[in-house]
């Protein structure tokens, strides 16, 4: 399931309510901690990589071999939080939590997009 979202805050509480339906719709509970990367990963697009500008920000969610997996794409410069340590960036809490409560984390860059997938195991 693919939808966009506009680089605004206000579009937070959308994209968890959608997140929320999507777990409900597939019999299973939205976490707090799905809910938490979400917004971790959803803002630091924002403030990190938009600032001011109202651009888009397009999310997929799938399920698939037992992992939940949410996907961010932005149009920003480059970013692969793979590469940085707290130290190397402004703040840096957002990806130390997304690390926390995620299994993996694949960053891809195709052509001037920025793909941020995130998988995390779904127990039944």
């Amino acid at each position: 399931m693919r939808k966009r979202f506009i680089s605004a805050v206000s579009e937070l509480s959308k994209l968890q309510l959608w997140i929320e339906q999507f777990f409900k719709e597939n019999g299973l509970k939205a976490t707090f901690h799905i809910q938490l990367v979400a917004e971790e990963a959803f803002i630091n697009i924002i403030k990190h990589g938009y600032g001011e500008k109202k651009e888009p920000i397009d999310v997929e969610l799938a399920l698939r071999d037992g992992f939940f997996i949410l996907t961010f794409i932005d149009y920003c410069p480059l970013f692969n939080p793979n590469i940085y340590q707290k130290k190397d960036i402004e703040g840096g809490f957002g990806i130390i939590l997304i690390r926390k409560f995620v299994d993996d984390i694949i960053y891809e860059r195709k052509g001037d997009t920025n793909m941020l997938i995130l998988k995390k195991r779904i127990i039944h």
